[in-house]
């Protein structure tokens, strides 16, 4: 999957010459083998992260999808960094920030928002392709 994780799951394409959507269909398979119920993610350059998974309730499988877990990193870093967290950064990174929260806006064509909060997903800076999961 190619994703920037700036935007919705929706946007992310198939790898290859001509990044096709990636259908409905695929996205709502079980996401591991064998599934499972519950996941811990976490990212290599933020190791205190941690986004949990767990099974949609709309899911009569038992086991989380792929959408899922795309959901699962959307809500994460989608949510505002905390006023302790911005306080404790220095000017010269919280003017980054807002670059890169004002490039995030710009480039967002799926979902207007017009929010004004730096969001986790802007501390990633410029490393916010979905690289895919490891063990």
């Amino acid at each position: 999957i190619l994703w920037d994780m700036r935007f919705a799951p929706s946007t992310s394409r198939s790898p290859g010459e001509h990044r096709h959507k990636i259908p409905r269909g695929h996205v709502q398979k079980v996401a591991t083998e064998p599934g499972t119920r519950k996941m811990r993610i976490t990212i290599s350059s933020r190791p205190e992260w941690e986004i949990e998974v767990a099974q949609d309730s709309q899911n009569e499988r038992g086991f989380f999808s792929v959408e899922d877990v795309l959901c699962s990193i959307t809500d994460y870093l989608r949510r505002p960094i905390t006023t302790d967290e911005w306080e404790g950064m220095p000017s010269d990174r919280q003017k980054q920030l807002h670059l890169l929260r004002h490039d995030r806006l710009a480039d967002d064509v799926v979902e207007f928002n017009a929010d004004i909060s730096v969001r986790y997903v802007d501390l990633l800076g410029w490393k916010t392709v979905f690289g895919g999961l490891t063990p």
